[in-house]
């Protein structure tokens, strides 16, 4: 046991290994010069529902929405598609009630997750209804980060009953994961 981890399912450490190659090294994550004239969503808080407009073509045409920050707070609906956060932070406020299928969140540019310890999730990163409903190559991915810039800190806190479907892949950053949550 090393800083408080148990190990359950390896009986005795394993030392001087490989490191494990990036999975997703050959994913073409777009950078902020991609989103170049695009509409974006100034500081933006949704507070009821929204569904991305916009479509990322040559990325299986995903519907795409730009933020520069993005809050959600109270009962919020999302709808299916990749929700980008150049610089700022998406912020999951406390007691809100966040819900949605097929729904990926990209943070490019320092953007930071920060979730409330109290927010209720339920976001899957792909519709399980029709799991190949989006094409592109982000489906499965929940959040995800680009590889360019500073290393930068996320915050997931926990003591909520969410269910979150998908892959967090932050590649060159640190999250802290704390809290009672049931997630």
């Amino acid at each position: 046991m090393t800083d408080g981890l148990t190990l359950t399912d390896c009986a005795d450490p394993q030392v001087l290994q490989r490191p494990t190659p990036d999975p997703y090294a050959g994913l073409a994550i777009p950078d902020a010069s991609v989103f170049t004239g695009w509409t974006r969503h100034s500081s933006t808080s949704i507070s009821s529902s929204f569904t991305p407009t916009q479509n990322l073509i040559g990325y299986g045409d995903v519907p795409t929405a730009v933020f520069d920050g993005l809050s959600l707070q109270g009962e919020v609906s999302l709808g299916a598609g990749l929700y980008v956060i150049d610089g700022g932070e998406l912020k999951i406020n406390a007691n809100s009630i966040i819900s949605g299928d097929g729904v990926s969140f990209l943070l490019i540019n320092g953007a930071e997750l920060n979730i409330s310890g109290t927010a209720t999730l339920d976001l899957s990163a792909f519709d399980p209804e029709n799991p190949h409903h989006r094409p592109d190559p982000f489906a499965g991915l929940l959040f995800f980060a680009d590889r360019l810039g500073a290393p930068v800190s996320h915050t997931m806190n926990g003591n909520a009953n969410s269910d979150i479907n998908g892959i967090v892949y932050l590649p060159n950053d640190n999250i802290s994961y704390s809290g009672n949550s049931s997630a």
